[in-house]
């Protein structure tokens, strides 16, 4: 499966979450640790999401898997 940056995602890409969720990104916040999403077949449902919880983004009706830098990565509470 080829792979797309999670900075290469912008406003309106469509996504699929950890919990296999699809969604829309709603921001351009291409270098942020959270996104801001619009989950789909929940109605009003928009809320931000650390982006290692974005596993997928579909690109032309191609599913692609996400990357995400370590420097992008929320450290544990016990790493500190």
């Amino acid at each position: 499966m080829e792979k797309v940056k999670v900075t290469d995602l912008g406003r309106g890409a469509k996504v699929i979450l950890d919990k296999g969720w699809e969604a829309t990104l709603e921001d351009d916040k291409k270098n942020s640790i959270t996104r801001l999403v619009n989950i789909t077949g929940m109605q009003w449902v928009v809320k931000q999401v650390d982006v290692t919880q974005i596993k997928y983004a579909k690109i032309d009706g191609k599913l692609y898997k996400v990357e995400v830098e370590k420097s992008m990565r929320k450290t544990p509470i016990g790493e500190n």
